[in-house]
C-alpha cells in the first residue's frame, strides 16, 4: 500500500493481457483454433513466469529482514509461503531482463522501490 491506495487489477487489464496473446480474438470455433490457443497459451504462461520472476527479488529481501516470521508478511499480500518459496527458487540464476516486464512495471510505477 502507498498513498492509502492499494494497486488491484481490474477485469480490463485481465482482458487486455489474455488478447494481447490471441491477437484480440474472443471466440474460437473451429478445430484449427486450437492449435492456435495452444500456442497462444503457452506464450501467455511465459508472461505469466516473467511477472513470478519479477517477485523473487522483494520476497528474498522480505525473508531476509523477516527471518523465520516472514510468514506473517506474506500474508499481507496474500500468498502462501510455499508459493513465495517456489517464486524465488525458479528465480536462481535470472537475468534483469528476464524479470522485467512492462505489466508489473504500470502496476508499480509511482510505489517507491518499483520494479524494473
Amino acid at each position: 500500500m502507498y498513498g492509502q491506495s492499494h494497486f488491484r487489477w481490474v477485469t480490463e487489464d485481465v482482458l487486455s493481457i489474455a488478447t494481447r496473446y490471441t491477437r484480440g480474438r474472443l471466440e474460437f470455433s473451429t478445430p484449427a483454433h486450437l492449435s492456435n490457443l495452444d500456442v497462444q497459451l503457452l506464450s501467455l504462461l511465459g508472461h505469466a513466469d516473467q511477472i513470478r520472476l519479477a517477485m523473487a527479488a522483494p520476497l528474498r529481501e522480505v525473508r531476509g529482514a523477516y527471518g523465520r516470521r516472514w510468514g506473517s508478511a506474506l500474508k499481507l499480500i496474500n500468498m502462501t509461503e510455499l508459493d513465495a518459496r517456489v517464486i524465488t527458487w525458479s528465480a536462481i540464476g535470472t537475468t534483469p531482463d528476464q524479470v522485467t516486464n512492462s505489466d508489473a512495471g504500470r502496476a508499480l510505477r509511482g510505489i517507491p522501490l518499483p520494479n524494473r
